[in-house]
């Protein structure tokens, strides 16, 4: 779980570094052709931000339903 939530930091990280970086090509006007690529890695950040939210919740329930059926 260590590693998971080690993950999600670092995803979480670069997600807010592209935020910054988006939002300074928006006010400093870069055009489409610097916003697309930045935008597209966020994306893509956040989708594996996401999944990695996925793993840890199935990761509590399992660590749940084991205490809740012992054998």
């Amino acid at each position: 779980m260590i590693y998971l939530n080690a993950a999600m930091m670092a995803e979480r990280m670069e997600m807010t570094v592209y935020e910054g970086l988006i939002t300074i090509a928006e006010k400093i006007d870069l055009g489409v052709d610097v916003q697309r690529p930045l935008d597209s890695n966020y994306n893509e950040e956040k989708s594996t931000f996401r999944d990695l939210e996925t793993l840890a919740t199935a990761k509590d329930l399992k660590s749940l339903w084991d205490r809740l059926t012992p054998s």
